[in-house]
């Protein structure tokens, strides 16, 4: 027996040592490792972060450390594998959640849980380290933390739609040398670009669009060299685009919209053999646009709508045979439309509204794919050619505003299958008769014709297009009545014929369709002796150009 008691009291003592040694962790930490990890955590995280900073346990990184070493179960399961990196990694991490408001305001997250490579809005490599973080409509507020540079394995940096992120954008960030994207959009950072962001070489995207930023974009953007996309839409940039230092980089999108860049347009003889996007309207550019623009071959969309770009259109234009999207609308252009630009055969919109051209339409029947012409506002004359009116493609021709004459361009036999949805031919010198085959473009949504000089009848037969929204004839000299046929277009909200030589009462068939679509509908209803008996008319107008409500 008396054996027996011993061996008793010796499982009892292997059963406390046991015990003791498990500590917080259960799984073989102690006291002292205990306090080797803390002291480790601390040693690594020394290295990122001063102690003053450490000490203030009100900052984030106090706050961090402390949960690292008081809070944290990960390390304590298997202490060995935490490595000084990955103490890094997971305090940089915990930062950036508590400086964020984290705890108070994102919509759902599983942080502080586990393995951070679980955690919500990031992604790790096979190695277990960060190499993408990103956040859209999360709920971050504050401002983005320096420390994130000590990611140094991060690839892809996203913050989007995070309106309560302010601040500047960290140069810190610079330091990333495997960062490709990064996008820090839709958010209230303010100031200007850092230059040290551009030693980051990786980066192949690079997104500031809709914030408060400004000053003007570094030259050192061009360090960039594998840089294919960049936006700054937006924002408050100005001075002049480095448009010499980003030739040398591989960018195929450009979107520098909306902003207050200044000073000339001017392409260097090399460079931009990649870009394909370039849009630079809403800003304050002026000079003309050089005729270097014609070495870009690549290039396939250009905006440069609402700027102080003055001169002719240079006739190198015709060599960007890939370009698809054309629009220097709101400039000051001058002179005629160069005939080269028949040969930009991709073309599907071209938009020329709006500035001072003139001389006439040149032949563009070769644009096959033209879908959308703008060329309003000029002071374009001429007559208009009817194959301007036919090509296949065409949904919008807005020629209002030119003093173009004439008469109308007439559409083809096979008009039957237009495309053409808007025809805006309005405030020009046209004369002769509405042509009856504009009853064939059945898709037309919206005839435009009002302030010309046309007579004759306003046709029945535009009765039959069925997706008609807007008739507009007013301020010319058409005679006759209104006609009854129009009273089936079920689609027109607006129908405008005051300023004729039309007379008689308005068919009750067209005001029952008027009062059930409530469509906008003005005529020659007012005034003593009005020529127009109408009892369902929006507006009134009488021989004095005076109209008033009905």
């Amino acid at each position: 027996l008396a054996g027996v008691g011993v061996f008793v009291v010796v499982i009892i003592i292997i059963a406390i040592v046991v015990s003791v040694t498990k500590g917080r962790g259960g799984n073989g930490s102690t006291a002292e490792t205990d306090q080797e990890m803390s002291d480790k955590i601390r040693e690594s995280v020394g290295t990122i972060v001063t102690e003053a900073v450490l000490a203030d346990e009100s900052s984030a990184e106090g706050q961090a450390l402390k949960w690292l070493i008081e809070d944290d179960s990960v390390w304590t399961q298997k202490p060995e594998d935490y490595s000084k990196d990955r103490i890094i990694q997971r305090f940089v991490l915990v930062s950036f959640y508590l400086s964020m408001a984290g705890p108070l305001r994102w919509k759902s997250n599983n942080w502080l849980q586990d393995n951070e490579c679980t955690w919500n809005y990031l992604d790790c490599n096979g190695q277990g380290e960060v190499r993408a973080l990103a956040f859209d409509n999360v709920g971050l507020e504050g401002q983005i933390p320096a420390l994130v540079a000590h990611l140094k394995k991060l690839q892809n940096l996203v913050i989007k739609k995070e309106p309560g992120v302010v601040g500047g954008i960290p140069g810190s960030l610079g330091h990333l040398t495997d960062l490709q994207q990064l996008g820090i959009y839709y958010t209230s950072i303010q100031g200007s670009i850092p230059k040290e962001l551009f030693h980051a070489s990786s980066i192949t995207y690079l997104n500031f669009q809709n914030n408060n930023l400004g000053g003007s974009l570094p030259v050192e953007v061009g360090q960039l060299s594998n840089l294919e996309t960049l936006v700054l839409m937006n924002n408050a940039f100005s001075g002049e685009i480095p448009l010499n230092n980003l030739a040398g980089t591989s960018v195929k999108f450009l979107g520098l919209s909306h902003n207050k860049f200044d000073g000339h347009i001017a392409f260097p003889a090399d460079g931009f053999a990649s870009l394909e996007f370039l849009y630079l309207d809403e800003n304050e550019l002026k000079g003309s646009l050089p005729s270097s623009i014609g070495g870009i071959p690549s290039l396939r969309s250009i905006n440069i709508d609402n700027n102080g770009i003055i001169g002719g259109l240079p006739s190198e234009l015709g060599l960007l045979v890939n370009l698809q999207y054309f629009s220097m609308q709101y400039n000051e252009l001058e002179g005629p439309i160069p005939t080269e630009i028949r040969d930009m055969t991709a073309l599907e919109t071209l938009g020329l509204g709006s500035n001072k051209l003139n001389g006439k339409i040149p032949d563009i029947q070769s644009l096959v794919n033209l879908e959308n012409l703008y060329l309003f506002d000029n002071q374009l004359s001429g007559q208009v050619n009817d194959s301007v009116l036919n090509l296949p493609a065409l949904k919008v021709l807005f020629l209002s505003s030119n003093i173009l004459s004439g008469k109308l361009p007439v559409p083809s036999p096979t008009s039957l299958n237009s495309k053409l949805i808007g025809l805006y031919m309005s405030d020009n010198q046209f004369d002769g008769e509405i042509p009856l085959s504009f009853c064939n473009l059945r898709a037309l949504q919206a005839l435009f014709l009002d302030e010309n000089s046309l007579s004759g009848n306003l046709p029945g037969c535009l009765g039959m297009l069925k997706q008609l929204a807007q008739l507009h004839v007013f301020k010319n000299g058409l005679t006759g009545f209104i006609p009854y046929e129009l009273s089936v277009l079920t689609d027109l909200q607006e129908l405008g014929v005051e300023g004729n030589e039309l007379w008689g009462k308005v068919p009750d068939g067209l005001c029952r369709s008027v009062d059930d679509n409530e469509i906008d509908f003005w005529s020659d209803c007012g005034g003593d002796n009005p020529e127009v008996d109408c009892d369902c008319c929006s507006m009134c107008c009488s021989t004095t150009d005076e109209c008033s409500p009905k």
